[in-house]
């Protein structure tokens, strides 16, 4: 029988007879087992359980008295040879140990090793017994549990500390609408603090009329589990009232079951005072708007009209070059006022985009006829980069591209001494890139996104109205924000700026046919004989503009009653016989001149032929006219337009 073989029958002998060794081994739930004869080192047995926790195959038998040192992590090894030791010596010193070994693979293992001595009749240690138990996995468990306590310690703390000094009052209710939990800012607005409010509802601290209402929301939490928001106004330190914007939000269990409610409230007493001054302050600006442009555009109107009753005087070559110059000068005026009126419509958010498909080569031509005297008169090369072997279509709408490129077109010819100003149209995927370049004095990096701003304007602190308002580029990018799009800008100080937008194309072009706007507007203008012989009612309260109108329908042959309120014009006898009627929106009665033509119309029983013209351009008016049956025309009106409006109706 060879020692191992006779070691493992003493160990199973002993294990039956030593009760001590059996409790030993049961106790430690072990792995791996060994028995080693101390006064032949030589004599040893282990477990195959035990080389398999080194990763060892048990066949091989290697030996553990050898190689047991070298298996250890240096680090411990004198410990356990000091532990093994004192054992050894001393019985009530127990073999107990937690060691670092090394695994076959190269990595580190934490083992337990146990033991105990078996001694002769003398108390000299001859056999030990033993069992390693791998608690690698254990003690690394152990550490991450660890970390993860420590981790949420840490996140407590840094969420109490967030809780504790938020300037939002958070209270933490039960379902009995009791708080729980309050923080600082919470207890800061009661004269109690958080004695005062915890195991509270709110409707006993701090109380108040609508403290009912919050126990109800919390109510509604715990029973539907949806969370909710709502303003709620309340009385605070010295009976100060406070408006809150209370966010309610259920808080849940590991099961889900709904165990308290969380309620963070926010004041929002002086934002609330900030937006009535901010409407305040936005009505102000509408009334301002509307009588500011109703006041500068009745003398213009008045101005356009005897200048166009000028011209049916048989004035001579001179007076026709003055009348020239003066019809000039009220266009570019009107034009800055148009400017005014985009932007209220804009505002006002009645202009709706009517995408069809647009061809682009149109645009070319209407660019070529606009602007190129323009930049001639300024010694300007006015290119244009369209493509010529492709036909190109866009899905959009006309009139806000035009409204686009003609402000950047002009603003481009505006601020460009001399070289040239270039729009190029290209195909970029399934868009179509548009793009205005001139070799202006360019924008500084820092005034780039500030230039689309409203009366924004780069060195005009004198507001030079020869350099516009500071609407244009403001316009072009609203304009091109209702078609989905938005502009770029590229610019180089000293050197030129290029501005740019993306519109879709459109292959849909079966059958479109692109049509010369100029020839149509010049279809839609009637002759001078359209007012001959015509029966014309005009309401107007202010006098230099009534007059200039009649003077100019008289000249051009037609009869003409003049009105200065709706009250007046509705009690003529035969008011309702006219031909064609002109009010004026802001009359001096009570009636202004949409009621004066609704209640004609019902006096009269059918439909009438009429304009309104108005020169309040406001958002506020302009909403309220967009549902006129008649046309609308905004002050100064140009006189082709106004008999072109008339005439379209019969």
């Amino acid at each position: 029988m060879s020692d191992n073989n006779y070691l493992k029958d003493e160990f199973d002998q002993r294990l039956q007879s030593d009760a001590t060794l059996f409790d030993f081994l049961q106790a430690g739930s072990l792995d791996g087992i060994w028995y080693w004869d101390l006064e032949h080192p030589e004599n040893e047995w282990m477990s195959p359980r035990f080389w398999e926790l080194f990763g060892y195959d048990p066949a091989t038998k290697k030996h553990l008295a050898s190689e047991w040192q070298e298996m250890i992590h240096p680090d411990d090894l004198q410990v356990a040879i000091d532990n093994f030791n004192k054992h050894c010596a001393d019985p009530a010193h127990p073999y107990d140990q937690i060691v670092r070994y090394t695994h076959r693979d190269g990595s580190t293992i934490w083992v337990r090793c146990r033991g105990i001595a078996i001694r002769d009749q003398n108390g000299k240690p001859i056999r030990m017994l033993g069992a390693h138990n791998d608690l690698t996995q254990v003690l690394r468990l152990k550490q991450e549990l660890a970390q993860t306590i420590e981790s949420l310690k840490i996140r407590e703390h840094a969420t109490r500390t967030i809780l504790e000094n938020s300037p939002d009052t958070i209270a933490r209710y039960d379902r009995n609408c009791r708080r729980i939990y309050v923080n600082e800012a919470f207890a800061a607005m009661t004269d109690g603090g958080v004695a005062e409010l915890l195991g509270k509802k709110p409707s006993e601290a701090p109380g108040g009329a609508n403290a009912e209402i919050y126990e109800g929301k919390i109510h509604e939490v715990f029973t539907t589990g949806q969370n909710i928001q709502f303003e709620l106004k309340w009385l605070g330190k010295d009976d100060k009232e406070i408006c809150s914007h209370i966010r309610l939000t259920a808080e849940r269990d590991s099961s889900g079951n709904i165990i308290s409610v969380l309620g963070v409230g926010r004041d929002i007493t002086e934002l609330n005072r900030y937006r009535s001054e901010l409407k305040h302050n936005e009505l102000a600006k509408n009334r301002f708007l509307a009588a500011a442009g109703h006041d500068l555009r009745q003398p213009l109107s008045a101005a356009n009209l005897f200048i166009d009753t000028l011209k049916f005087t048989d004035p001579t070559p001179r007076q026709s070059e003055i009348i020239g110059r003066l019809d000039q000068v009220m266009g570019t005026f009107s034009e800055l006022l148009n400017a005014l009126l985009n932007i209220s419509k804009l505002d006002a958010g009645i202009v709706k985009p009517d995408c069809k498909p647009i061809d682009v080569s149109g645009i070319s031509n209407w660019l070529e006829q606009s602007f190129e005297p323009l930049a001639c008169e300024k010694q300007l090369e006015f290119k244009l980069r369209f493509p010529m072997k492709e036909r190109l279509v866009v899905h959009s709408d006309i009139d806000l591209i035009k409204s686009a490129l003609m402000n950047l077109v002009a603003n481009a010819i505006k601020y460009t001494a001399k070289g040239s100003v270039m729009v190029s149209a290209r195909r970029r995927g399934n868009d179509v890139l548009f793009q205005v370049w001139d070799t202006g004095i360019g924008i500084k990096t820092e005034h780039i996104r500030q230039v689309f701003d409203e009366f924004y304007q780069i060195d005009n602190p004198q507001r030079d109205r020869a350099c516009g308002l500071g609407l244009g580029l403001s316009i072009a990018k609203r304009a091109l924000t209702l078609l989905g799009g938005k502009i770029v800008c590229r610019s180089q100080f000293g050197r030129g700026s290029v501005f740019g937008f993306y519109l879709p194309l459109d292959n849909s072009t079966i059958g479109m046919k692109q049509q010369d706007d100029a020839a149509v507007s010049r279809k839609n203008v009637p002759d001078n004989s359209f007012a001959r012989g015509k029966h014309f009612v005009v309401v107007e309260d202010d006098v230099m503009v009534a007059q200039a109108m009649t003077n100019l329908l008289e000249g051009m042959g037609g009869k003409v009653k003049c009105f200065h309120s709706a009250e007046d014009a509705l009690c003529h006898p035969n008011i309702e016989d006219a031909d064609y009627y002109i009010a004026d929106y802001m009359l001096g009665g009570a009636l202004n001149g949409i009621q004066f033509l609704n209640q004609l119309r019902q006096k009269r029983g059918k439909p009438i032929n009429a304009v309104l013209m108005s020169g309040d351009t406001s958002p506020v008016f302009i909403k309220e006219a967009a549902n006129c049956d008649w046309p609308l025309l905004h002050k100064p009106a140009n006189i082709s337009r106004l008999l072109s409006s008339l005439s379209a109706q019969g």
